[in-house]
Formats: structure tokens, C-alpha cells, sequence
């Protein structure tokens, strides 16, 4: 990766914050040609491979160095920075990184008190059949398509998420947060904080309201077909992202994608022992 791919890489991404700061433009940015490494490896099988890709991984570096800070959380792939996305057979039907079903909408670690700013993906292998698109739905778009009715219920704390299964695999017990709103409105955007698979409303109406926030973002979904080289960095606060069903041949050359998370500042006190890492949940959850 050379100096003025560097600096050019950086410079296009720290406008995309900067632009987002403002509270103007796209909650999510496209790009492409971003370099990766020439010879790949085989696409990782198991959940505990992670192969060697120094070139991506720098090129990840200089993406999260311009929307702040990289942070990893210890509940998560033993809080890595850098997370492989492929699929593992056997779990097919996870809603995480590993499946290959449809991945409904949802923002980053919607039960987490540190949830990240952005969200970074990196293409390095199409599937097979190429026929996996990550999708993206802004919010602001589809509250253009809610009823008052529904808008008023989104914007109340009647909603509770489980925590997702990648931050439960090691014990398996279901955990939730405290009754949240899903919807925020300020002066210039709209935040979001939901996840399909997890947040549920707790009366039928916010049952309800959910279901109908599920097909707005449906309907205003951009979907991206992420080729070698191709980024997208997501506003996780201002837009929920998915994947649409493929098939896996899990023979080494099955789709792979690379993640990292930005954050533009935490609380020291959050940080423990790591000043990249989040302590897990439950030991954050009781300091506070």
C-alpha cells in the first residue's frame, strides 16, 4: 500500500465523517479499488481460523484511524479487531457472521452501552453464484414511510434486545437490555438503534410498529454487491445494514469479507485493561 493510496484513502474517509459529524449527506459511503492482498488464502472454514492478510488489514487500519479509534469487544471473537465474515458450515442458520441465510436488518451490538459509530466491510471474495448483496437501509429514508402512529411508538422505550449469539456463544444464556426506544429524532437525523432478529416490542402495538419499521427499511434498502477491493463504511447509528441469502460450497473459495468497527471516542473508564477492547458486557454492564 503506498503513501499516496494512504493519504488518498484517509482523506476520502475522514470526509465522509466529517460530512456525517455535520449531520449531512449519506449515513454510508462506497468505494472501490481499495488495496487488498494480491494472493489471498483460502477462505477461513472454522471460526477460530484467521488467516494472515497484512495488506487488507492496513488498509483497514487507515479506514477506522479516519473515523476515530478501532474498538473490539471481549464478548466477540475474543476482541479482535479485525473480524473474518464467511460461512461456517453447520451454521447456516446463524443471525452472524458465520450464516448464509438471509441476514435481516439490523445496527452493530444494539445491546451494548459502547455500540460502535461505524461500521467498515472490505470485500476480498465474491460467493460462487455471486448472488450475496450487503444491504443497506438508512433511517431517515424509512421514516418516510412510517405512520404518525408508528413514529410516535418507535420513538418510546416500549422495545427489548437480546444480546446476539456471537456475544452469548461462550455460556449460551439469554440475556436483554432494558425496555429501549428504537428511534431518536434530533435536529438533523435520525437515529436508530434495532436489530430484526433481536428487538421486540413489548405490547402489540410496538410489536406492531417494529414489524412496519422492517418493511420500510426493506423497501429503502441500496444493496452492494462488495467485489475485491470494495468498501463500505456505515454510519451504525444512522443506518441498519443485512445480507441476502447465497450458497456455500465450503471449499476454500466461498465469500469472504473482512470487518472492523470505528468508534470516535469512549470513556476511559470503559476501556479497562484495553484501550481498543471493551471489557465483556456483563462485567461493563456492573461497573456502571
Amino acid at each position: 500500500m503506498t503513501t499516496t493510496q494512504t493519504d488518498t484513502l484517509f482523506k476520502t474517509v475522514s470526509d465522509f465523517r466529517a460530512r456525517r459529524e455535520a449531520g449531512h449527506g449519506p449515513a454510508f459511503t462506497f468505494l472501490t479499488g481499495a488495496p487488498i492482498d494480491d494472493e489471498l488464502p483460502a477462505t477461513p472454514t472454522g471460526p477460530q481460523d484467521f488467516p494472515e492478510t497484512p495488506v487488507t488489514d492496513q488498509t483497514l487500519e487507515t479506514i477506522v484511524s479516519a473515523l476515530g479509534q478501532p474498538c473490539g469487544y471481549a464478548d466477540e471473537q475474543d476482541g479482535r479487531l479485525f473480524h473474518n465474515i464467511r460461512p461456517v458450515q453447520g451454521e447456516e442458520s446463524r443471525a452472524e457472521n458465520t450464516g448464509s441465510v438471509k441476514f435481516e436488518f439490523h445496527t452493530e451490538n444494539v445491546h451494548h452501552p459502547f455500540r460502535p459509530d461505524y461500521l467498515i466491510l472490505i470485500g476480498l471474495r465474491v460467493d460462487h453464484d455471486r448472488q450475496a448483496r450487503t444491504r443497506v437501509a438508512e433511517a431517515s429514508h424509512a421514516v418516510d414511510l412510517l405512520t404518525p402512529e408508528d413514529l410516535e411508538i418507535l420513538q418510546q422505550p416500549k422495545f427489548i434486545s437480546g444480546f446476539p449469539s456471537s456475544f452469548t456463544r461462550g455460556d449460551g444464556v439469554a440475556r436483554n437490555t432494558h425496555p429501549h426506544q428504537v428511534l431518536r429524532r434530533t435536529a438533523d437525523r435520525w437515529y436508530l438503534r434495532f436489530n430484526s432478529h433481536t428487538t421486540k416490542g413489548i405490547d402489540d402495538d410496538a410489536q406492531r410498529a417494529a414489524e412496519n419499521l422492517i418493511t420500510a427499511l426493506e423497501s429503502v434498502s441500496e444493496d452492494i454487491e462488495l467485489t475485491p477491493g470494495d468498501v463500505v463504511v456505515v454510519d451504525n447509528h444512522c443506518a441498519a445494514h443485512g445480507r441476502t441469502p447465497f450458497n456455500p460450497r465450503y471449499d476454500g473459495a466461498d465469500r469472504w469479507l473482512k470487518r472492523s468497527f470505528g468508534i470516535s471516542g469512549a470513556p476511559a473508564w470503559a476501556r479497562w485493561d484495553n484501550e481498543t477492547v471493551f471489557p465483556r458486557c456483563s462485567e461493563l454492564i456492573d461497573s456502571l
